[in-house]
């Protein structure tokens, strides 16, 4: 019994030593993940992994075992409000309440017959989620916020029959004043970009997803629960 001790012993501190590294990543203005990395390999994720906004509030919290996203993980919106439990596991949404207060308006178009039975694409995670993904303010063109006048936002995605995104355009309206421009997406290392792809008849088709919202001229960064919040009650 003494020697099985001693090398449980001699094991655990080696066993944390294998995924003991931390690594803390800024993703977005707005947006910073947290996990852990295998020190055998520092491109396998292993345990907790996390993502909190500008206020340090929880966006995103799940596992990975081997770098595998598995288990529940749970996304939140305004307030700490629940908006997504998705179960990775078996690749299956378990709750869904997108309108918990989010401040980001959301629309899609497929194109399909007219007696066709349409699912739309569903954000993994939510559209607020992916508007902080997209949201930077040095991409808002000098000639709309010179406007000194709220800046209506609208983000144009297309999603492949993957629930992967292969494009993203930015409108920026002030004041009467427009610009269009393409928007550079970071690697989806993270997922945090993945859709649940639209379907049509039941077979996986391509979509367009808009995500919109209006914020203030003088914000420096969007946060869940009071720049943004504030500019939609005035």
């Amino acid at each position: 019994m003494k020697k099985i001790t001693a090398l449980a012993l001699l094991l655990t501190p080696l066993i944390a030593m294998s995924q003991d590294k931390i690594v803390t990543k800024k993703i977005s203005l707005n947006l910073t993940e947290k996990y852990h990395v295998l020190n055998t390999d520092n491109n396998v994720r292993q345990g907790l992994y996390m993502v909190t906004d500008a206020e340090g509030g929880s966006v995103v919290r799940g596992k990975y075992d081997n770098g595998k996203k598995v288990g529940t993980w749970m996304f939140y919106g305004p307030n700490n409000q629940l908006v997504q439990q998705y179960d990775y596991t078996n690749s299956k949404m378990l709750y869904t309440n997108l309108d918990s207060g989010s401040y980001i308006q959301t629309d899609y178009s497929v194109s399909a017959p007219a007696n066709a039975t349409v699912l739309p694409p569903v954000k993994i995670g939510g559209s607020t989620l992916a508007f902080l993904t997209f949201y930077n303010t040095k991409d808002i063109p000098p000639l709309i916020t010179k406007e000194k006048s709220d800046i209506n936002i609208k983000y144009t995605v297309s999603v492949n029959t993957d629930g992967q995104i292969e494009n993203v355009y930015a409108d920026y309206e002030s004041n009467g004043v427009n610009e269009h421009k393409k928007v550079y997406v970071k690697p989806n290392s993270s997922g945090l970009l993945d859709f649940i792809p639209a379907k049509v008849d039941g077979n996986p088709i391509k979509s367009t997803v808009i995500l919109s919202t209006t914020v203030g001229t003088d914000l420096i960064k969007v946060n869940y629960n009071n720049q943004i919040m504030n500019v939609q009650k005035q």
